[in-house]
């Protein structure tokens, strides 16, 4: 099913959002991008196989046909994005996943940049984050000397408006086949490639964080590992291997190693999994030894047992509560 908005030529921006079972976020969501110039901006919503009530909202606040509205066979949120990207009018990208919302007048403050600076290939911002019942939490700001090490640049693309001929050029799009990290792994194809970037220090998007079971999120964020390789073997190929390898270890020190510490030890599993899941991340880890110098031995021990310490302080709690 493919509705077209009105006026299908030329843009200055697309704003591609992603949906999947939003029916309780989606108008949230379209509200928030509110009313839109239509010679300068089109929204283009992929529903990636949604079985819920999502398109009915949608049909709902699409009467006037402003919005370009694809629903799909569920294919799952890389291949969702590069349809929309395929199907882009505009000069730049911005990604919305369809359970997040925007900052009040983000819209404005982002295509008066676009205008102001035409040339860009990046235009990245902050994100405000909130919980569950939508009370805010903090926001992370971009930082202009170490935007790098401190890998916020690796997170989502939801913060970011993309240069559509510039990853058209280096042939950048979402890799379909991962199913954890592929914000990431986009991002650091985007990152190694760039040269014009303008930064700002503004929330403009809005995260919803909805809550994971732990199981579950454990056995996804296992597959992490197959987006470090991805993204190792993206670097041998562009041969930028030691450009990039600093900046891809703190990824891999942050994400392979002390989430899944964090989350292993920290998680409701039983003893006997939390072992069997921590000897499974430890052999992930040493067959990927060879990309490392030494420190990243004691790394690894350090979370470790930094957070083996907070689960001991947990039980100990819990008995002395019983």
């Amino acid at each position: 099913m493919e509705i077209r908005g009105k006026n299908m030529e030329k843009k200055l921006l697309s704003i591609i959002v992603t949906i999947y079972n939003n029916e309780k976020y989606i108008k949230k969501c379209l509200e928030s991008i509110g009313g839109f110039d239509r010679e300068k901006v089109e929204v283009i919503i992929i529903n990636d196989g949604s079985e819920d009530n999502s398109e009915i909202i949608i049909e709902e606040l699409n009467k006037e046909n402003k919005y370009h509205y694809i629903k799909q066979r569920n294919s799952g949120v890389s291949n969702a994005r590069n349809r929309g990207i395929k199907e882009a009018k505009g000069d730049y990208l911005w990604f919305i996943d369809g359970d997040d919302f925007l900052e009040k007048d983000s819209l404005d403050r982002i295509i008066k940049e676009l205008e102001l600076n035409p040339q860009i290939e990046l235009l990245y911002f902050g994100i405000n984050h909130y919980d569950k019942n939508y009370n805010f939490l903090g926001k992370d700001l971009p930082n202009n000397k170490n935007y790098y090490e401190k890998g916020i640049l690796f997170n989502s693309p939801c913060n970011k408006i993309y240069n559509k001929i510039f990853l058209k050029k280096y042939n950048i799009e979402f890799c379909e086949k991962l199913c954890l990290g592929e914000d990431m792994n986009f991002n650091f194809k985007v990152f190694f490639n760039i040269s014009k970037l303008k930064v700002l220090q503004e929330g403009l998007y809005n995260y919803y964080h909805s809550g994971i079971g732990a199981t579950n999120d454990l056995e996804k964020r296992k597959k992490i590992f197959d987006t470090f390789d991805e993204m190792i073997n993206s670097l041998l190929k562009n041969k930028k291997f030691e450009k990039m390898k600093k900046i891809l270890e703190i990824y891999y020190i942050q994400n392979c190693i002390e989430n899944l510490y964090k989350m292993i030890l920290l998680s409701n599993l039983s003893f006997s999994i939390k072992i069997k899941a921590v000897k499974e991340i430890d052999k992930k880890i040493d067959d990927r030894k060879w990309y490392f110098d030494k420190k990243y031995s004691y790394i690894r021990m350090r979370f470790k047992y930094k957070y083996l310490k907070k689960y001991l302080i947990k039980l100990l709690i819990n008995k002395l509560v019983k």
